[in-house]
């Protein structure tokens, strides 16, 4: 089954919303970011975010301090034109150097 074709309030949700929150708070203990963005087609879940940063929030414990959560997980802001956008712009910034 596809994850479009799946109601919001599917419990699958909640898994995903548990591992993904698990990976990001590993990486925080591991990486300290200054932000986490989430991207893709799992995103496109409106109630997918919250969930996440809920839980990041109950595996950190507030173990280590961070900005609010709305401010350190954080959805693109190009939306799905991010990676094409950012690819183009460091292109664009290779070739100034080159001349």
């Amino acid at each position: 089954i596809k994850g479009a074709d799946l109601p919001s309030d599917h419990e699958v949700w909640d898994y995903v919303a548990n591992y993904l929150g698990q990976a990001i708070a590993n990486y925080t203990l591991t990486l300290a970011p200054e932000r986490v963005v989430l991207g893709g087609g799992v995103m496109h879940q409106d109630q997918l975010l919250d969930k996440i940063r809920t839980q990041v929030e109950k595996a950190l414990a507030n173990y280590v301090e961070l900005p609010a959560m709305t401010d350190y997980i954080q959805l693109p802001k190009l939306g799905d034109n991010a990676g094409i956008t950012g690819s183009l712009l460091l292109a664009k910034r290779a070739l100034k150097d080159v001349k």
